[in-house]
């Protein structure tokens, strides 16, 4: 299930499978109209993941794992319900 998407990246919610856990994975996506270089990108993915991975709060999903598949990074993060951002904005002004 799509859970956001912009010019560079998507988010998705999915299930692990073994462990039948929701989680969210976010990812690159290559973009014709977009000029900037994907290996350049693709690095600065993953040293953005290893410096989230390090993060620790109560306010913040924990990064779980990370992983490459056909050349596309996914960072697998907790999955946590509720109202976007956006929407609590959008409804609490």
């Amino acid at each position: 299930q799509i859970l956001g998407q912009s010019d560079l990246s998507l988010t998705l919610k999915a299930t692990q499978a073994v462990l039948n856990q929701s989680v969210v994975l976010k990812t690159l996506k290559r973009n014709p109209q977009v000029t900037i270089d994907f290996a350049q990108l693709k690095q600065q993915f993953t040293q953005d993941a290893r410096r989230f991975a390090r993060c620790q709060h109560p306010g913040l999903v924990r990064l779980l794992d990370f992983f490459e598949e056909e050349g596309f990074p996914f960072a697998v993060m907790d999955f946590v319900g509720g109202q976007s951002l956006a929407d609590r904005v959008r409804d609490s002004g």
